[in-house]
């Protein structure tokens, strides 16, 4: 079992990394996600840090290949909201 920690350019480091270490250091399997095709993500301080997966590669992982980007977010959102 693993989570996953979903990153989009613009996030705060502090608040999405933290919760990587914590999990990561707990022995939990933590993937950080780039919510785009892209695995370099920037931070809103100018940081940029390279993602596990993409989206894209999670879903395939997971065997949702036929859910597109928005509604595969907007499940989760609606699971944890």
């Amino acid at each position: 079992m693993a989570i996953a920690v979903f990153f989009a350019n613009g996030y705060e480091e502090i608040e999405a990394l933290t919760v990587v270490d914590l999990t990561r250091r707990a022995g939990i399997e933590t993937w950080m996600v780039s919510i785009t095709d892209e695995k370099a993500v920037t931070g809103s301080h100018g940081i940029t840090v390279s993602m596990d997966k993409t989206l894209k590669e999670v879903k395939k992982a997971m065997g949702l290949s036929y859910f597109d980007d928005e509604t595969f977010l907007k499940e989760q959102q609606d699971k944890y909201n």
